[in-house]
């Protein structure tokens, strides 16, 4: 059923193996392609960890950036983007700028043991993501 819900999803988030995996397309900037012209949601994002990741929106595409951290926990660091993202986007952030602050969620998070326990705030989200070095 993945894909009657991919279809009609207007915010479609897929982790990098996921996108290979379904589409074929080993480079994931074409995987990107390929889901963006089947499903045509309004936002597209797709994960690649510690490499950040790829987003579309409105005809631009772009990548966002990892950030460099001491890995304590990674538990709940994907949950945690998803979340952020989402939330950023409904209060209206475009693509690129809730990719960039939700990856900076995740990073803190995995900075700190336990996966609920671990989300940071969003002034601590907020203050990282301008400081911090991107990987």
């Amino acid at each position: 059923g993945i894909e009657r819900l991919m279809e009609i999803c207007h915010l479609l988030v897929a982790s990098g193996e996921f996108a290979k995996k379904h589409t074929g397309r080993a480079d994931p900037a074409d995987a990107l392609s390929a889901l963006r012209e089947r499903y045509r949601p309004d936002v597209l994002v797709v994960t690649l960890g510690a490499a950040g990741g790829l987003w579309a929106q409105a005809g631009r595409s772009g990548g966002y950036p990892a950030f460099r951290v001491p890995v304590v926990d990674t538990t709940g660091a994907g949950d945690v983007f998803h979340g952020a993202f989402a939330r950023f986007m409904l209060d209206g952030l475009a693509a690129d700028k809730a990719a960039r602050l939700a990856s900076a969620v995740a990073a803190l998070k995995c900075t700190r043991p336990g996966g609920r326990a671990g989300i940071p705030t969003l002034a601590e989200a907020r203050a990282f993501a301008e400081t911090a070095a991107e990987q």
